[in-house]
């Protein structure tokens, strides 16, 4: 029995891991006994609850500018930084804002406008902190999801087709920051969410629901599609750190975990005390 017991212990232990070491610059919203808060990760490598911040709607955090952006449960988006929190869009402002992100240093916030809290109109939108203002970088018919950038560009989700195409089509796009230039980058004929870019390996990383779940899938700059998880759960949320290593959220069994991949393959990493998590990001 003692014997079975070893074997199956060092079977589990390369596909579980516990929570050390995580890059500088993880963010996430954790679900506790408390509630869902939000969690950083700074040069510890462990996860460290934000104290005075409950249940937020959205968070978005840069350790390198000390900045961090979050939505109240009432819809108030609020900014800290250098220990100092101002309110920059009221709960009641005409049009709403949501899928707040930082770029990657944090020199930057993105979000999603919806004209008049409606999603029938959307833009893509970044905080002009001398105006104290969003103003629109983006505008094309169809729904925008996902932002995120870096120093060369903007990505994001945009839902093309709902009618007439079988079902929801949402695809990755790109927006050229010096030529403004937008384009669409991929053509999976599914819904596509969550689009990043790795400097690392030359690819775009998305998850993409083609059938029954989402998984993660890459495609690479010569244009060329490759699957790179397949079971049974839903894979969103990818993230890279500055190193390269990508990081994500598998949802399985009503929960959410919090999953690295590798050339060895993929481990589960354990987060203590925290139930769930969602709105994975690593920024610098």
């Amino acid at each position: 029995m003692k014997v079975w017991l070893i074997l199956l212990v060092t079977l589990w232990l390369p596909s579980l891991s516990l929570a050390q070491d995580l890059p500088r610059g993880m963010s996430f919203i954790g679900l506790t006994a408390e509630g869902w808060r939000a969690f950083t990760v700074g040069e510890s490598g462990q996860p460290e609850l934000v104290n005075d911040l409950i249940e937020p709607r959205e968070f978005t955090w840069s350790p390198s500018a000390d900045r961090m952006v979050f939505i109240y449960a009432d819809g108030t988006i609020a900014e800290r930084q250098n220990a100092a929190t101002q309110i920059i869009v009221l709960n009641d402002a005409r049009d709403a804002f949501t899928q707040i992100r930082l770029s990657r240093k944090g020199q930057e916030l993105i979000a999603i406008r919806l004209f008049e809290r409606k999603s029938e109109y959307t833009a893509l939108s970044v905080w002009q902190p001398q105006r104290q203002h969003f103003s629109d970088i983006h505008q094309q018919l169809g729904k925008i999801f996902d932002p995120s950038a870096n120093d060369d560009k903007y990505m994001f989700s945009v839902v093309t087709c709902m009618l007439d195409c079988g079902g929801i089509v949402q695809e990755a796009w790109v927006k050229d920051r010096a030529t403004r230039d937008a384009k669409q980058l991929t053509l999976h004929n599914g819904i596509l969410r969550y689009p990043i870019w790795d400097t690392h390996q030359q690819r775009t990383v998305y998850s993409l629901r083609t059938k029954k779940h989402f998984q993660l899938w890459q495609t690479n700059k010569s244009g060329e599609s490759t699957q790179l998880t397949r079971t049974d759960a839903t894979d969103l949320w990818p993230s890279l750190s500055h190193t390269g290593e990508l990081f994500f959220v598998r949802r399985t069994g009503g929960r959410g975990q919090l999953m690295q991949m590798s050339d060895e393959g993929e481990k589960q990493i354990q987060l203590d005390h925290i139930r769930d998590i969602r709105d994975l990001e690593i920024t610098q």
